[in-house]
């Protein structure tokens, strides 16, 4: 009897052994099962991905094909010395002119648009199209910094001809002073040069300026009186107080700049208002002012003679 029960208790315990490993296999399964349908649903998911890029990539392809500019590269257009022109190939039979100079004009719209936004990139200015009417306008935006300071925005607008192949000033907020006529004979023939030269322009400007303006507000304790400028600050004079000197006197300084795009006076006059002071002591006094006001930009100089 007790054999029989024996045998009945080994007979379960390696069914039941069984029977969990059987389960434990199942549930791999399940698991390898689920893991293959999560790969394959996200390789599902990257083919569509790649299928999508490959779209885009044909019609980008399609699209550089139809553009106005390689259309004509390919049929009717020549570039001599930088120069778009009508190729002189007998190969444009069957093409209507009309289409041709549309495609061209397009062209060289593109091209100035282009040539202007890359050249305004490198010099740290920024470019805008606006509507102006039923015509669009160019707009270039000079920055202004002095001293790694922000200081104010300077304004251009260009307009296309109606042939888009030139271009002229439509409106302007430069300073008055700056030579924007002679600077614009250039401006279809270097644009480059012509951004490059106003920002020469300006940069000077604000620089004369702001040295002005940090004498009169951060050095006025030593000045006899304002300092007084012209609109464009090529010329700055000012009465400077001498008080470490063996003999106090006081010095009328006048600044010249020669030339707009100079940011150091290119000739400095010096005299000796009043103090009781000798003619030699004078004259050394007034050739060490002059080569330090000429070394240095004008409120570095002031610190230097206080």
């Amino acid at each position: 009897m007790e054999q029989g029960v024996l045998s009945i208790q080994r007979l379960n315990k390696g069914a039941l052994q069984t029977l969990q490993q059987l389960e434990d296999t199942a549930e791999k399964v399940s698991d390898s099962e689920e893991n293959h349908v999560k790969h394959q649903q996200h390789l599902n998911a990257l083919q569509k991905a790649v299928q999508a890029l490959q779209i885009k990539r044909d019609q980008l392809k399609k699209d550089l094909q139809n553009t106005p500019w390689k259309v004509l590269r390919s049929s009717v257009l020549d570039e001599k010395d930088g120069q778009l022109c009508m190729s002189s190939r007998s190969d444009r039979t069957g093409i209507n002119e009309e289409s041709i100079q549309e495609a061209l004009s397009a062209a060289l719209k593109v091209k100035a648009q282009h040539t202007l936004t890359h050249t305004c990139r490198l010099t740290g200015c920024s470019v805008t199209s606006v509507m102006k009417g039923k015509h669009k306008h160019i707009r270039i935006c000079w920055d202004t910094f002095s001293n790694g300071q922000y200081c104010e925005p300077y304004y251009m607008e260009l307009q296309t001809s109606r042939n888009h192949n030139s271009l002229s000033i439509s409106r302007h907020s430069l300073p008055y002073f700056l030579p924007i006529n002679s600077m614009s004979q250039d401006l279809n023939k270097d644009i480059t040069g012509f951004v490059n030269c106003v920002k020469d322009y300006l940069n000077a400007y604000i620089s004369r300026r702001q040295q002005a303006f940090t004498l009169q507000n951060q050095h006025n304790t030593i000045l006899d009186g304002e300092v007084h400028t012209s609109a464009s600050f090529d010329n700055i004079t000012f009465d400077l107080k001498l008080t470490n000197q063996s003999e106090p006197c006081t010095a009328s300084i006048a600044l010249v700049f020669d030339n707009l795009l100079l940011t150091s006076p290119s000739r400095v006059f010096v005299r000796i208002k009043d103090g009781d002071i000798s003619r030699s002591a004078s004259r050394k006094l007034c050739n060490h002012l002059k080569s330090v006001l000429a070394a240095h930009p004008l409120h570095i100089a002031v610190d230097k003679l206080k």
